[in-house]
């Protein structure tokens, strides 16, 4: 067994080596948010939440109650004329009235070239142009991106981080997880990676081009001047703020080393609650070059291997997938028929109900989520958000909430369909 951790452990470091000789040589400016850094926890008052839904409410009375400013990321979002009082049309009127009162509000939304003739950047584009004419400040990101993280900063202190997009059936039926994080630190760093999005885009209304910081950390001053801020921001939003030890962004590729290095640490259990888990026989979108010698042909595959392993070393190893009847599933079927022989017990959801949450629970005290799912372009090339939270409270709340998917689950039974066959392709439910 200790041949494997080693043999796993060096897998990390061929990982960071290959990424170091990619990448030797690059501009600053174009490896910001890529390279994996040291440690990056950051203190926080607490954390509350918002999971399913609870979220919509949160977002709304966060919008509602800003007084200096919102800065949103999206990945999808819609409005929708034929059904007045829905969700996200709200939250329209909300971002008016909040800038009408004088907050300062910006929003970057993906329009990339991946989807060019999919119906969600006309969505997106529809969704933010009726924000202009009150002047919030609008921009699209790096059309050769996919930028898919969802992520809430407001008022320097509270900054919600998601898996939720703003369509209908994310807000009002899938499986989601959100947590509002109190922290000018955390804050700060959201703030810098938006700068830096904007910076590789450009803006499509009220702003101007914008300035990639030089690092995504900064000087923020001592929490305790504002600890009564954090305090007053939940008692605002009428939600309860549970205690954390920190809070570490993991965006971009900072995804990766973190999660490889939380389950080769695990001692007692982990949960992985997925939308989508890709293994690769051949490697992935990798265009012309070829996989230098030991390179792994994927960092989800090495990901899947790490709880094969964490299994054999009596970790307690469980994996949700989303098997919802809207999507072709060969893709979660092959992962779970490798991992189910391999000893790992998988299951899958509700077949009514799409499970879009990412998610992981580690031990007793971490616990893992936001927009990254385990997919080669997910994890090694385009722009996700997720956080890791160090809380005995917060683990508990998400390892609760794992108990009641899985009450309406089943162990997962692999499918053997053509990825072809009956693919129904991105809809409203993503």
């Amino acid at each position: 067994m200790a041949c494997a951790l080693t043999n796993m452990r060096n897998t990390h470091l061929i990982v960071s080596i290959f990424r170091g000789i990619l990448m030797a040589g690059l501009p600053a400016a174009l490896l910001m948010g890529t390279l994996p850094p040291a440690l990056n926890a950051l203190p926080a008052q607490g954390v509350t939440p918002i999971n399913n839904r609870d979220y919509a409410p949160a977002v709304a009375k966060l919008i509602n109650t800003a007084r200096k400013n919102i800065s949103i990321m999206l990945y999808q979002a819609r409005y929708y004329p034929e059904h007045p009082d829905s969700i996200t049309n709200m939250f329209v009127a909300d971002l008016i009235r909040a800038r009408q009162r004088g907050v300062e509000v910006r929003v970057i939304v993906d329009t990339g070239e991946w989807n060019p003739g999919g119906a969600k950047n006309q969505y997106n584009t529809d969704f933010v142009d009726r924000l202009t004419t009150a002047g919030v400040q609008i921009w699209e990101d790096n059309p050769g991106d996919v930028s898919h993280q969802k992520v809430i900063m407001a008022d320097d202190v509270v900054t919600v981080v998601s898996s939720h997009n703003w369509l209908h059936y994310s807000l009002t039926s899938n499986n989601e997880v959100a947590a509002v994080v109190y922290s000018p630190e955390v804050n700060a760093w959201f703030r810098r990676y938006f700068d830096n999005r904007c910076a590789e885009g450009h803006p499509r209304a009220n702003a101007q081009p914008a300035t990639a910081a030089t690092t995504e950390t900064a000087e923020i001053p001592a929490m305790a001047a504002f600890a009564s801020t954090a305090e007053t921001s939940a008692v605002e939003l009428g939600l309860t703020c549970q205690p954390v030890v920190a809070v570490e962004p993991l965006a971009n590729r900072r995804f990766y080393p973190a999660v490889h290095d939380a389950f080769l640490s695990a001692s007692k259990n982990i949960d992985v609650v997925e939308r989508s888990i890709d293994i690769y026989d051949t490697p992935p979108m990798r265009g012309k070059r070829a996989l230098l010698p030991g390179e792994p042909l994927s960092e989800t595959n090495v990901l899947v291997d790490d709880l094969v392993s964490a299994r054999q070393r009596g970790v307690n190893v469980r994996v949700v997938m989303d098997k919802s009847d809207i999507f072709d599933n060969s893709k979660n079927s092959k992962t779970a028929e490798y991992l189910q022989e391999r000893g790992v017990p998988v299951y899958e959801d509700d077949p009514k109900v799409q499970t879009h949450a990412k998610l992981l629970i580690l031990d007793d005290d971490k616990t893992i989520l936001g927009s990254t799912n385990w997919t080669y372009p997910a994890i090694e090339l385009g722009n996700e958000a997720s956080i890791l939270i160090i809380s005995r409270d917060i683990n508990k709340v998400y390892r609760d909430y794992v108990e009641g998917i899985l009450r309406s689950g089943r162990s997962f039974t692999p499918e053997t369909k053509s990825i072809w066959e009956n693919s129904k392709g991105p809809t409203d439910t993503e």
